[in-house]
């Protein structure tokens, strides 16, 4: 099968979790204000919600590819 074989362990598998959704809580944050400060008038919810997911997600798609490809090298 394609899946990329590791020797992480279920306890540093589910820290690797932990921290990339503390990361992600994070951003969402920072998106949020970063829109705010940036339109602070012109923005309705919305609008912030589908700008900080959007950001949000590219972010995470980045994230992610660059974990696998690190994963797929080791």
């Amino acid at each position: 099968d394609g899946l990329v074989r590791s020797s992480c362990s279920p306890r540093a598998l589910k820290s690797l979790l932990q921290h990339h959704s503390s990361k992600r809580s994070i951003l969402r944050h920072s998106a949020f204000f970063i829109v705010q400060l940036s339109h602070p008038c012109m923005t309705t919810g919305k609008t912030i919600a589908l700008t900080t997911q959007t950001f949000v997600d590219k972010v995470m798609s980045l994230l992610f590819n660059t974990l696998s490809r690190l994963v797929a090298d080791t």
